[in-house]
């Protein structure tokens, strides 16, 4: 988003949130005093903006404002400075009190939607883009938008087509191939994603996510050293990417390389303590370290910062078996049921326990239930099988 003009730029990550009105007014004071034209505060607002210095942008955009209330470019910069603030409800009002000025204005709309979309709501954010686009049929950000949209959706094959067509606009934007690489890795296109990522490395050699992908891809098709160099690569051009670390700590686990990669997930969590994902690999390193009650109590870790993670739930549930509490790993097992109850393994753990607690009948029903879901699940036909076995022995 470029306050105050008809470019955008792609979709970008909340920013630290700071106060309203009162902050707003205190960055006035950093300003040059005196009276000023609506003009000479919209100039302002746009230099202020350019610097990344949002709060005072904002303050300016507000001055400007007080001369005219409805002035089109100050509302839309205000709005692209609440967006780059992470407010992003207040960024919505004011792109909605700026259409309601200028309804075919597609820069406003594709802005909307690019804060519908951080506001999580997919589906009306998509809808806005298409409106964008009906506009003006060559605005890249909004076919970007709706690659990100369609991918959150679950709907990769769209995804796909959308990436593919802002490409097609802008082939030499590096970052819209990572874009487009995701999708593919999400369709388990592992071999075209990694081409893809090493199209993008092609036109920026120095951009991390790129490498970052690459090294994904790599991990997927098995090539683990070369994943592992690629992650190095990664963390060259941005050694504070806690992505990478975790990626790379990943990569060691497949290895079976258990200690140096729970130092690696120990340097991401340094970087970035709030990662729930962080969390969950250096648990479940923990928990293939034999070491339980610390894989315990880094799972609860992981479910304090995402209270929705299945997975945290069922790793929760195996490790609460090995430290014998099965009572406490049939509730995590049920939680993690309840967020998500198309994995087989939740099924099959949560049958195991209730096996040894000579609840068969039970047992069998959670085995059935894996094996809906995963027909050719080997150990789940065994233990299906000893606990129809010692069900008929009673």
């Amino acid at each position: 988003m470029s306050a105050g003009t008809t470019s955008s730029v792609p979709i970008q990550t909340p920013m630290v949130l700071v106060g309203a009105t009162t902050q707003n007014q205190s960055a006035l004071t950093t300003l040059q005093a005196g009276e000023r034209t609506l003009e000479q505060w919209l100039d302002e607002g746009d230099r202020l903006y350019k610097l990344d210095r949002y709060t005072d942008a904002l303050a300016a955009y507000d001055q400007a404002l007080v001369s005219d209330s409805g002035h089109l470019a100050a509302l839309q910069g205000k709005g692209d400075s609440l967006y780059m603030l992470g407010r992003y409800a207040d960024a919505l009002t004011l792109y909605d009190q700026a259409l309601r000025r200028d309804p075919e204005h597609a820069v406003l709309l594709s802005d909307k939607a690019d804060t519908l979309y951080q506001l999580k709501h997919y589906q009306e954010a998509l809808v806005t883009y298409d409106q964008a686009l009906g506009l003006n049929p060559r605005l890249t950000s909004a076919y970007k938008g709706k690659g990100l949209a369609f991918g959150w959706l679950d709907r990769e094959e769209e995804a796909l087509a959308a990436f593919d067509q802002a490409i097609r606009l802008n082939p030499d934007n590096a970052r819209l191939y990572v874009n487009k690489a995701t999708s593919l890795s999400n369709l388990g296109r592992y071999y075209e994603a990694l081409v893809t990522h090493e199209e993008a490395l092609r036109r920026d050699p120095h951009l991390g996510t790129a490498h970052r992908g690459k090294g994904q891809a790599l991990r997927n098709l098995k090539r683990l050293d070369e994943a592992l160099a690629a992650y190095d690569q990664a963390l060259q051009c941005d050694p504070k990417d806690d992505y990478a670390y975790l990626g790379r700590g990943d990569t060691l686990c497949d290895m079976e390389r258990y200690h140096e990669a729970l130092s690696i997930f120990e340097q991401a969590l340094r970087l970035n303590p709030q990662n729930s994902n962080c969390w969950f690999c250096k648990a479940e390193t923990l928990y293939h370290l034999r070491r339980y009650h610390e894989a315990l109590a880094t799972y609860d870790q992981c479910l304090r910062l995402n209270s929705g993670y299945a997975a945290a739930y069922r790793e929760k549930g195996y490790t609460l078996i090995q430290l014998a509490r099965y009572q406490e790993a049939i509730t995590a097992f049920d939680q993690s049921i309840r967020l998500n109850p198309q994995n087989s393994r939740t099924h099959t753990g949560k049958g195991w326990v209730l096996a040894e607690l000579g609840h068969f009948r039970d047992a069998v029903v959670c085995y059935d239930d894996a094996l809906h879901l995963e027909p050719d699940r080997e150990h789940a036909q065994q233990l299906r099988q000893q606990a129809l076995e010692r069900m008929h022995q009673r």
